[in-house]
C-alpha cells in the first residue's frame, strides 16, 4: 500500500502541475508499471484510486483512461465584511458561505470596528483576497471588487453592485394586508437609515385607498432605546387617537414598540395590529405580530455569486442591483376590524 500511495501522490502532483492535459489519454497501466518499477496490478490499483478521486475518467471502449478537467482548490479567496448581531445578519453569512463553497472559493469573515476598516482594506490590497461582500459598513474605499448587501444608496452617490430584497413590494404587500383587514387609522414608524422604498410601498397603498395624510402619519426615529419609542408612541397617539395599526419599517422598531406597550400595561395583543420588516423573531414567534421576511440567506448567496462573476471577468452577467423576493410572515396575526 505504501508503494501505491507514493505512486498516487506523484501522479496527483504531475496532474496538478499540468504535465497531463485535460481530456487527453493518460498513460496505460503497462506504461505506469514500467515507469514506477511495479507490476501491472499495482499500477492498475493506482489508476483506480485516481479515477475514484475524480482525477481521471474511464473512457469508452478503446479510448483508455482520460485526464479529467481538474480545477485548483480553492479557486480564490473572498471576504465577508459584515456585522452579525441578529438572525437577519447571520443569514447573510450563511448564504455567502454556501455560495462560496458551491463555487469552490474559500471565504473569510470579519467584523472590525468602523475605525479599523480603512487600514484593513489597505492590507487586503496585497493579500490573496480577490473580492469583498459587505453589509452595514457603508461605501468601501478599495480597488477590489465589492458587492453590497442591503445597502441604501445615498444621494448623488456613484452606482455600485448591490443585492437587496424587494423592499417596495414588501411594504406594499404589508400595507395592503392591513387595509384589507379593515385598518385605516394607521401609523408608520421608520428612520432615515432604512430603505425609503419600504415606506414608499406603504404610502402608495394608502394613497390608492384614499388615506391622503400618509406623510403626517409617518414618524422618523432611531431604534436606540425604549425611551425614544415611548416618546414617539405618545406623540402618535395624541395626533391620531384611536389608532388601530402600527406599521414599522424594521423589526427593531417594532420590538421597541412592543417593549413600551407591555411596560405601560397596554393590552395590545389581538387588538392592535403590529407589523415589522426583517423577521428577526422568526415565523414561530410567540408575539401576535406580522412581518416581512427579506430572505437574508438568499441575499448573501446572490451577493457571493455576483462577486465571483466580477472576479472571473464575467461582469456583463451581473446587474448593478439584484433583488430577492420579500415574503409576508404571519399576516394572519393582523386583527380583523
Amino acid at each position: 500500500m505504501a508503494k501505491i500511495e507514493q505512486i498516487v501522490s506523484q501522479l496527483k502532483a504531475d496532474l496538478s502541475a499540468g504535465k497531463y492535459k485535460a481530456n487527453q489519454r493518460f498513460p496505460s497501466e503497462y506504461e505506469l508499471a514500467e515507469q514506477f518499477g511495479v507490476n501491472n496490478k499495482t499500477a492498475n490499483k493506482a489508476v483506480s484510486l485516481l479515477v475514484a478521486d475524480g482525477w481521471l475518467i474511464r473512457g469508452k471502449r478503446g479510448q483508455g483512461t482520460l485526464v479529467a478537467a481538474i480545477h485548483p482548490f480553492p479557486c480564490g479567496q473572498i471576504l465577508c465584511l459584515t456585522e452579525v448581531k441578529n438572525s437577519y445578519q447571520s443569514g447573510f453569512l450563511a448564504g455567502a458561505q454556501a455560495a462560496a463553497h458551491q463555487h469552490e472559493y474559500l471565504m473569510s469573515y470579519t467584523s472590525p470596528p468602523i475605525k479599523d476598516v480603512n487600514s484593513l482594506l489597505k492590507r487586503l490590497e496585497n493579500s490573496p483576497v480577490k473580492g469583498i461582500v459587505t453589509g452595514y459598513y457603508g461605501p468601501l474605499n478599495t480597488s477590489l471588487p465589492v458587492v453590497y448587501m442591503d445597502r441604501v444608496k445615498l444621494k448623488n452617490e456613484e452606482p455600485f453592485y448591490a443585492v437587496d430584497c424587494d423592499n417596495y413590494q414588501g411594504g406594499y404587500d404589508m400595507m395592503s394586508e392591513l387595509i384589507s383587514r379593515g385598518h385605516r387609522n394607521i401609523v408608520i414608524f421608520t428612520n432615515h437609515y432604512l430603505s425609503p422604498e419600504r415606506v414608499q410601498g406603504f404610502h402608495d397603498v394608502m394613497k390608492e385607498n384614499g388615506i391622503t395624510d400618509f406623510a403626517k402619519r409617518t414618524f422618523y426615529w432611531q431604534e436606540t432605546s425604549n425611551y425614544e419609542a415611548a416618546k414617539q408612541l405618545q406623540t402618535a397617539l395624541k395626533k391620531f387617537p384611536g389608532v388601530t395599526a402600527f406599521a414599522s419599517a424594521s423589526d427593531d422598531l417594532m420590538i421597541r414598540l412592543i417593549n413600551v406597550l407591555d411596560h405601560k400595561g397596554i393590552d395590545w395583543k389581538n387588538r392592535l395590529a403590529l407589523t415589522g420588516f426583517g423577521n428577526l423573531l422568526g415565523s414561530d414567534t410567540f408575539q401576535p405580530v406580522a412581518t416581512v421576511d427579506q430572505h437574508s440567506y438568499s441575499i448573501g448567496f446572490t451577493a457571493v455569486e455576483n462577486l465571483i462573476a466580477l472576479i472571473e471577468d464575467r461582469g456583463d452577467e451581473v446587474p448593478l442591483k439584484s433583488t430577492v423576493e420579500a415574503e409576508l410572515i404571519n399576516p394572519g396575526n393582523i386583527p380583523l376590524l
